[in-house]
């Protein structure tokens, strides 16, 4: 499937009331895509943003693979 179709499929979900869990490691179509983004570590959340709402805090991201 294109990115386009899943926009619409997701936008289609929101519309009705449905909440969609996304996961991606492209933040661009996060942007594009989604109202709010949730980070999640270890099972627990570590904080959530309105991708709507002018936000001066930057936001950092790591990454840590187990070996």
């Amino acid at each position: 499937m294109g990115r386009r179709l899943v926009r619409d499929i997701l936008r289609a979900q929101r519309d009705r009331g449905a909440t969609v869990f996304l996961n991606s490691h492209l933040l661009s179509e996060i942007e594009i895509t989604c109202d709010q983004v949730v980070f999640i570590r270890d099972g627990e959340v570590v904080t959530s943003r309105d991708l709507h709402q002018q936000n001066e805090e930057e936001i950092r991201v790591w990454c840590v693979r187990a070996s």
